[in-house]
């Protein structure tokens, strides 16, 4: 009987001390839980504060200044909820169309369309935005117009997906491509389609050569 007990007795010790270890083992991991979502949340806060600055028509010493922050915040957290990307990644994003020109109602509208480029280019979300608002540029596609603006970014956008998926290319080369060829671009009027078609096409005689 003396023997049982004392066995019962080293078990319930022995039980004790693993669970002391598992609760700090959970308490560290908890910690290190806390930690990361506190940064994410830092990470954001920064985000969002700078693209704010940058938008020519927030002040956020007014009530609707406030509230176009607000509407900034709920974006970028909806896209991050939605998609594969943070919260942060789509704050940053608006920061790269607010200096593209856009303004907040533009913005918010535009970030969305965004996704699918950044997607099937298997790059951030911020630098798809940052390809995409310069692509309008290079196009001559920047209008003030808010409906026209993000019919013109749905159609770059989805020019440079298919052009992506066609060709052998990605999302960066094609970038460079329309970085250079810009000015020709804007002097001889050629439309995203047209660019796309060559490239297609010049991509696929390269690797008929080789």
């Amino acid at each position: 009987m003396t023997k049982t007990v004392k066995g019962m007795n080293q078990v319930v010790g022995r039980l004790g001390v693993l669970t002391k270890r598992v609760a700090k083992v959970g308490i560290i991991a908890f910690g290190v839980a806390l930690g990361l979502v506190t940064r994410e949340f830092v990470n954001f806060d920064q985000a969002i504060t700078s693209s704010s600055a940058k938008f020519g028509d927030l002040n956020l010493a007014t009530a609707k200044g406030q509230k176009q922050l607000k509407a900034l915040g709920k974006i970028a957290r909806d896209v991050g909820a939605a998609t594969q990307f943070s919260a942060t990644e789509a704050a940053q994003g608006l920061d790269y169309l607010a200096m593209a020109g856009f303004n907040v109602e533009q913005a918010i509208a535009g970030l969305p369309r965004v996704i699918d480029l950044a997607t099937v280019g298997k790059i951030d979300l911020a630098r798809a935005t940052d390809i995409s608002s310069d692509a309008l540029g290079a196009f001559n596609m920047m209008v003030k117009d808010s409906s026209q603006l993000q019919t013109n970014m749905t159609r770059i956008n989805d020019v440079m997906a298919k052009t992506i998926t066609s060709s052998n290319t990605d999302l960066e080369q094609l970038f460079e491509t329309i970085k250079k060829g810009a000015p020709a671009f804007t002097i001889f009027r050629m439309s995203p389609t047209f660019v796309s078609l060559y490239i297609i096409v010049i991509s696929f005689s390269f690797l008929g050569a080789t």
